[in-house]
């Protein structure tokens, strides 16, 4: 049965983001904002879908496609012009937003060990967030569009380390070093080797398989969205994000002259997927909390907003970046 609840929720997600949509046509909020408030209305609202784990590895699919769309829109080059701001925003990002929220979270009385994880969990922001709201506003090509996937692809390679760290709290200072140097040779070495299988693909895979596909109706869709689930599927295997996996094989596409093609093909598909994770998200979000701690939630949630946007501010206008474009980012 479970078959039939999957397919009558999913209708109930789609016509609720419809609905949403026209209902807020005229306030013009952004299409996040509208999913996210359909997920409030049929979730914790209405009832109407009270359990999603049936609905998380569907949702996870439009982050996927997002990213690799991502990759098809960008190339090498651009992105290797904006290298040296992504490891300095991102570095000290991090850095400082985990020091801060740490500090604060102690100061609300927090043990040692869930300030430490506060500190670490709000460190990172959310990469299809902030990826949808640059597609919207069709600047992923600009500047600061280029810096920001960076900085959050930089976050998710962290996000390993920060994990490794948080599971072995309990542990040893030994079996702590053991997990970290693990896992960081493995993710690192995982990553270059992926970086590199990305750069041979596309000057010496793609195109020739693309050239392949083309006589047959509807095969180059089909082995792009392949060629992006291989990526993903070699990343999970290094412990590396799934994002990650569908960046990369979207950058080993950029370059062919079939790119402009292949994200035409792919958006619709990706749109699809992106309304049912922020719609699911909106339905997982919970309102049973006490006074005292909306607001801590409040309290460190400005103050993250704050701080991230004066440290990225701060380190690109060191660097020499217009203030217009740092305060993009």
């Amino acid at each position: 049965m479970n078959h039939i609840y999957l397919i009558e929720d999913l209708g109930l997600i789609l016509m609720a983001a419809s609905l949403m949509m026209l209902l807020t046509r005229r306030l013009k909020t952004p299409a996040i904002v509208n999913y996210l408030l359909a997920g409030l209305a049929i979730g914790p609202a209405m009832g109407l879908i009270q359990e999603t784990s049936h609905l998380d590895y569907i949702s996870e699919t439009g982050i996927v496609l997002l990213l690799f769309l991502v990759g098809i829109e960008l190339n090498i080059g651009q992105f290797k012009k904006a290298g040296k701001e992504v490891l300095w925003a991102g570095f000290w990002q991090m850095s400082l937003t985990c020091i801060a929220v740490f500090g604060l979270a102690f100061g609300f009385q927090h043990p040692l060990q869930t300030s430490i994880i506060l500190g670490l969990a709000f460190m990172f922001s959310s990469t299809v967030v902030v990826v949808k709201l640059l597609q919207e506003d069709r600047s992923m090509r600009a500047f600061h569009g280029r810096v920001s996937v960076g900085v959050l692809l930089l976050q998710d390679v962290a996000a390993l380390a920060a994990i490794t760290l948080v599971s072995s709290l309990g542990g040893s200072a030994e079996s702590l070093d053991a997990s970290m140097t693990t896992i960081l040779v493995t993710s690192v070495g995982g990553m270059g080797m992926l970086i590199g299988f990305t750069w041979i693909a596309s000057r010496y895979i793609v195109n020739p398989a693309l050239n392949w596909s083309l006589p047959i109706p509807g095969m180059m869709f089909i082995w792009s969205l392949g060629w992006c689930f291989l990526f993903v599927a070699i990343a999970h295997g290094f412990g590396l994000s799934h994002e990650i996996g569908a960046f990369l094989a979207g950058l080993s596409l950029a370059q062919s002259r079939f790119s402009s093609e292949l994200r035409r093909r792919v958006h619709p598909l990706m749109n699809f997927f992106v309304v049912i994770f922020f719609v699911v998200l909106g339905i997982g979000i919970k309102f049973n909390l006490s006074a005292t701690m909306w607001l801590q939630v409040f309290t460190l949630s400005a103050c993250v907003m704050l701080l991230k946007c004066l440290i990225i501010i701060g380190v690109l206008w060191k660097m020499g970046r217009r203030k217009e474009g740092s305060i993009l980012v």
